[in-house]
């Protein structure tokens, strides 16, 4: 997530490094994700650096004849005050490549490279980006819970630190038609 604020920007907390240069994401297919394709509000969570809920929409749907996923957000963060701290819009393309899940996020604040480290299928998926200019990497994950919501985080893992650690969270619910 990654996608509202970050919410790309991506459930699992993994515990330690995984490099993405080891990403396995094997026999996966882009229709391993069709629990994401929808048109979703973003009901809940939380944005660690502002200290505020995200709100906002999300758009997922296919592309290229199935041939990836294409993810766009707008969203907003709402201070503890109840007004809004910081706008955003951000897309990414969901995509394989020899075999490989990737994926391209892009905003105005930054662009990152991702792949995929775990596929669950219908349920959930797990990316974890290239190196940031900074040497931190990110790690988006999505899952689907029983209710239908779709629980994504930004996790955060700066140089020096053994494990991850929460950047962004977002709860997404389905939008009525």
């Amino acid at each position: 997530m990654k996608i509202s604020v970050a919410i790309f920007g991506l459930i699992v907390i993994a515990a330690g490094t995984l490099s993405p240069a080891s990403a396995q994401t094997p026999n996966v297919k882009i229709a391993d994700l069709s629990f994401l394709i929808g048109h979703w509000d973003i009901i809940g969570g939380r944005i660690t650096l502002y200290g505020a809920r995200p709100r906002g929409t999300v758009d997922i749907a296919t592309v290229g004849n199935g041939a990836g996923l294409l993810i766009q957000s707008h969203g907003v963060a709402i201070g503890v005050e109840g007004q809004p701290v910081t706008t955003s819009e951000g897309a990414a393309l969901i995509y394989l490549d020899g075999g490989i899940l990737n994926a391209e996020y892009v905003s105005r604040t930054k662009s990152t490279h991702y792949r995929a480290t775990s596929v669950v299928p219908g349920h959930s998926v797990i990316f974890v980006s290239d190196p940031r200019p900074n040497g931190a990497l990110l790690e988006d994950t999505y899952e689907l819970q029983e209710d239908g919501r779709v629980v994504a985080n930004e996790l955060v893992q700066n140089p020096g630190q053994q494990a991850f650690g929460l950047n962004e969270s977002e709860e997404l619910k389905k939008a009525d038609k």
